[in-house]
């Protein structure tokens, strides 16, 4: 006979753990919601990792568990620091308990790890079993969710899950179902299935933007259904197609006020898995379903074909099929064009998206004449018909206001934040970018979703100026994107915070970030952010005297050239080898290689675009290390060649500068470099302003009586003493007889130069050491 407890245990094992019960709170598995007991129902905002780290906790209470454990639960994946860790430790000691209990509500146990003390009751609630599809049609009963089932889910979700201070308020409660294609694939093949659930399900589903993941598709549906679920406060559909072999697989993740439930299916026929999919989820939620997209079985597959293709040529081919097939095919005609423009027939992809603009129109598909206006206003921007793109643009905007669904105005939002852009309006666009975070904070708050909007409205900074905004806007999105651990995206924010901080002389800011992301830049794609950050990491690490880490981030620039064949990558590989040169004082290596790279850019038109940046880094190094007539030359043709580039000019100035100081004209040249420190400021490029400054200073070191205080004081206001100004400073103390102070900056010079720290540098502190030492030994003299 079962005993008592027996039976109780059975019929745990077939319920669902929703909640614990810990130190006067609550603690919800389904809602992520934290609320004290006494009074009943106020909730406790929790972030994200205290979320995790107490659920972890939670599970295994009295029990020490060790650091790798936590990190692996709470932060899977990433690399915490043991300070990061006792930070958010104190945090949750602090959410559990106001004061300080004894004994505390979680102990320390040196060297091992952190044990809950209080007791922890679990809360269960019946399991409920809607049937589940499955490859041979018969239904089955949904899985049953057990303790440590909820915990490998939790653990899972850490890496997605968004930030709770991200909402002001609670989401209404809807009943349309969000279709969420989920994908980590190259191909598009879980957004047209989405597409098609959403064309079956009609007035009850809403489409909900790509969310790509790296899991197992059974877990990452599992992770993209509960995430959303979470915001929405309504019915969430994870779906997830890939090709199998011959066949191709569906997973469905349903979660719902009344069920959680999954199915995997698999066919040969992408129309009858598309279907019973979707007949699935009309089963689970009660949906009346419309009609299939298509009812051409050969013009679906075909779409689908299309959609794998990984090559736009071979994509078109099936495209093509699909659309000559069915003509009511619209989203393979709209695809079709997209590629048209991708593979350049633009002036195609124009006519073809005015005409399915003016059909949708007509037929009352709004959403489809939005995307066609706004395809057909690239095009034509692309092709120089301004008047045309605006004329889309404007029909685009007037459809926008009719956009029956919040992804299809966000997605408007973003093309006409792009359109504005090249038109020149970045007021226009910035707007538009912000109201198109407000609506995904409000309607689709999926972290990577989120974080890459953050991340548009840092790119309008850049290509405006504004490098507050764009600083601002790229933090916002690292927060998250460390959540879910996108390494493209994660790249993406380091190019926008590494550029904010060169431009603002944050180096050490600068430094460390390049110093603690080769890993992760390693692991992204090859892409331009990609490029642009190691660019501007190897200079602030050769800045900074690491010029072992800068050549290793210019030999990852050469690497991208060759797995690219892109000729970009390698002039920015080349940028970074003359910088090293010139920070080091290679003055006369500098001038060398930077002829050797002009030439080999004239006689390479694939990169004829470098030579104004090519020709400007010779003049930079031949006024301070090739011959005075030589020097004057390639000034002079820069000044020819490019007059009118403003972008040239503080390069200019600043050659002109360094030329005219070692002609002998020793007061012009230093009020040209004051001029061309002015032009650098005034660019917004803090960084090569100060480092004109320190030329300016160590000039008038070498030619004036006095030291020149004025100038090192209004540096040093600004930032503390780096290498070069430490060392300045040092060689003025000297010359006012201070040997005391003038070691002590050039020790502080020694710490910070790292490699830059030269032999003349060790031998010119081994002279002030030794005056001072000879002053020490003098004996004093009575009057």
């Amino acid at each position: 006979m079962r005993t008592r407890h027996g039976q109780e245990a059975t019929e745990r094992s077939t319920a669902e753990l929703v909640a614990y019960r810990l130190a006067g709170f609550r603690l919800s598995t389904r809602q992520q919601r934290f609320e004290r007991l006494d009074p009943p129902g106020e909730a406790i905002p929790l972030s994200t990792k205290l979320y995790y780290l107490l659920l972890t906790f939670a599970a295994r209470p009295g029990e020490v568990i060790d650091k790798d454990s936590i990190v692996e639960a709470v932060w899977p994946g990433q690399v915490v620091t043991d300070a990061a860790l006792a930070k958010q430790m104190q945090r949750l000691r602090n959410v559990l308990a106001d004061g300080e209990p004894e004994p505390p509500s979680i102990e320390t146990h040196r060297g091992r790890g952190y044990r809950l003390t209080c007791e922890v009751e679990r809360e269960y609630a019946p399991a409920v079993s809607p049937t589940a599809g499955n490859e041979s049609g018969r239904s089955k009963p949904v899985r049953k969710w057990r303790a440590a089932a909820i915990l490998a889910v939790m653990a899972a979700t850490t890496a997605v899950a968004i930030a709770t201070d991200l909402l002001s308020r609670a989401p209404p409660a809807t009943r349309a179902i969000a279709v969420l294609p989920v994908s980590d694939q190259t191909t598009a093949l879980s957004e047209g299935a989405a597409e098609y659930f959403a064309a079956r399900l009609g007035d009850y589903a809403v489409l909900a933007p790509e969310l790509a993941r790296s899991e197992s598709p059974a877990q990452a549906g599992e992770i993209g259904s509960l995430q959303l679920y979470r915001q929405r406060n309504g019915p969430v559909a994870a779906v997830q197609l890939a090709r199998s072999g011959e066949k191709y697989q569906l997973w469905v993740n349903l979660r719902s006020p009344q069920a959680v439930a999954s199915t995997t299916m698999r066919d040969e026929s992408i129309q009858r898995l598309l279907e019973r999919g979707s007949d699935w989820v009309g089963q689970q939620t009660g949906a009346e379903l419309a009609a299939a997209p298509s009812s051409d079985a050969y013009a679906l597959a075909s779409y689908f074909q299309g959609l794998v293709s990984a090559d736009c040529d071979q994509a078109a081919s099936f495209l093509k099929a699909a659309v000559t097939s069915d003509e009511g095919l619209t989203q393979a005609r709209l695809r079709l064009l997209r590629c048209e423009e991708a593979r350049g027939d633009t002036l195609e992809a124009a006519s073809g998206a005015a005409a399915l603009a003016t059909l949708a129109e007509q037929n009352g598909n709004s959403a489809l004449a939005l995307d066609a206006h706004l395809l057909a206003a690239r095009a034509h921007r692309k092709l120089g018909n301004a008047d045309e793109a605006r004329r889309h643009l404007d029909a685009g905007l007037a459809t926008m206001e009719r956009a029956a669904t919040p992804m299809q105005r966000m997605s408007a939002l973003a093309a006409v934040a792009l359109l504005a852009n090249l038109n020149g309006s970045p007021e226009q666009a910035l707007n538009a970018q912000q109201e198109r975070l407000e609506l995904a904070l409000s309607e689709y708050p999926i972290p990577q979703f989120v974080a890459d909007i953050h991340l548009d409205i840092a790119e309008v900074g850049l290509a405006n100026g504004d490098y507050a905004l764009m600083r601002t806007h790229a933090e916002a999105a690292r927060e998250l994107i460390e959540e879910f651990g996108s390494h493209e995206s994660l790249v993406r924010s380091y190019r926008f915070l590494i550029t904010s901080y060169f431009r603002a002389n944050d180096m050490d800011a600068a430094v460390q970030l390049a110093l603690s992301a080769g890993s992760i830049v390693d692991a992204a794609s090859a892409t331009p952010d990609k490029a642009y950050f190691m660019q501007f990491a190897a200079i602030a690490l050769n800045g900074r005297g690491h010029l072992r880490a800068g050549r290793e981030y210019s030999a990852r620039l050469r690497k991208l050239e060759a797995d690219s064949a892109n000729p970009m990558y390698g002039a920015l590989a080349d940028m970074t080898v003359f910088h090293r040169l010139y920070a080091k004082g290679a003055y006369a290596e500098g001038y060398a290689f930077a002829t050797s790279l002009r030439e080999r850019i004239e006689a390479n038109n694939n990169r004829h675009s470098s030579l104004p940046l090519a020709l400007a880094f010779e003049a930079i190094a031949a006024a301070r290390g090739a011959p005075v007539t030589a020097a004057r030359a390639i000034i002079e043709r820069l000044e020819q060649d490019y007059p009118d580039v403003d972008a040239l000019r503080p390069d200019r100035t600043r050659a002109l500068g360094h030329l005219l100081i070692r002609e002998g004209k020793i007061a012009d040249g230093i009020r040209v470099l004051r001029e061309a420190e002015a032009l650098f400021r005034d660019a917004g490029v803090e960084s090569v302003a100060d480092y004109v400054g320190y030329e300016i200073a160590e000039a008038r070191l070498a030619t004036e009586e006095q030291a020149p205080w004025d100038d090192l004081g209004r540096l040093l206001r600004d930032q503390p003493a780096n290498y070069q100004l430490a060392r300045l400073m040092g060689i003025a103390h000297a010359r006012d007889g201070n040997f005391i102070a003038a070691t002590t900056e050039l020790e502080t010079a020694r710490l910070r130069g790292h490699e830059l720290w030269s032999e003349e540098d060790q031998l010119l502190l081994e002279s002030y050491r030794s005056t001072l030492a000879t002053a020490d030994a003098r004996p004093e003299t009575n009057n």
